[in-house]
């Protein structure tokens, strides 16, 4: 792992990733969306507007997903103070906060003819709007300045302590009774899904899997070429 911590080997090899990544992205996507518009069955009692799932739940997924890369970046950060960590904790919350926010406003639109409101307080609901919180206010501490090491440990110290938030919004809705609905793919029993549906979904989820690792990569990349002669005077590293 301490390979990828020099920036000039973590530039090398996420170059040679996003030749093809980006991509790979796009024809994953397109194959999935394609799928779902064209082949998916509509909802026996929702309709079309089911649909908006293929969408919704991979936003979900990777709001927490991003977060967890965030909590391990952050760890690597605070115990070898690695650079590049910083920096990919910091990627991963840019793209974190844009999924959760996709992630509500695609619930909010699913909820109204659903549930018949836009917005209700139920424990998953309200989980994810403080995990949002936690990402802006993350952002906010690790953006006072472009780096010195106080402000980088006491924001990844937040970031840790914000990932007690991760297992509330997993298990939120068996621990209480809310309106969202329990786990339907996720879940020790096969998933509860129908195959017609859940193939596409998954199709969509590696597409947004692999696009949200090329803006985390992307932006990463684009901190350390903007900041070089700052990293390799921190890390004494002439290499980087």
């Amino acid at each position: 792992m301490t390979k990828f911590a020099n920036p000039k080997r973590f530039l090398s090899l996420s170059g040679a990733y996003l030749k093809f990544g980006i991509t790979a992205a796009f024809l994953t996507l397109l194959i999935g969306y394609v799928w779902v518009f064209y082949f998916t069955p509509s909802d026996r009692v929702q309709g079309d507007v089911f649909k908006i799932l293929y969408l919704h739940v991979p936003m979900a997924w990777f709001a927490m997903g991003l977060y967890t890369g965030l909590v391990g970046a952050s760890f690597c950060y605070l115990i070898w103070r690695h650079i590049v960590a910083y920096h990919v904790a910091w990627a991963c919350a840019v793209v974190g906060i844009v999924t959760t926010i996709v992630c509500l406003l695609t619930g909010m639109i699913w909820g109204k003819p659903t549930w018949g409101a836009w917005w209700v307080w139920d424990a998953r609901l309200t989980s994810v709007f403080f995990l949002c919180m936690t990402y802006l206010i993350y952002l906010v501490l690790s953006s006072i300045s472009f780096f010195n090491q106080k402000q980088a440990t006491v924001s990844s110290v937040f970031a840790i302590i914000g990932g007690i938030n991760l297992p509330i919004i997993k298990w939120s809705v068996i621990w209480w009774n809310t309106l969202h609905q329990p786990a339907s793919i996720m879940k020790l029993s096969a998933p509860s899904i129908h195959f017609s549906m859940l193939y596409p979904l998954l199709i969509c989820a590696a597409g947004w899997a692999l696009f949200c690792l090329n803006c985390v990569l992307l932006i990463s990349r684009a901190r350390i070429k903007k900041h070089g002669k700052w990293i390799t005077l921190i890390t004494g590293d002439k290499r980087a």
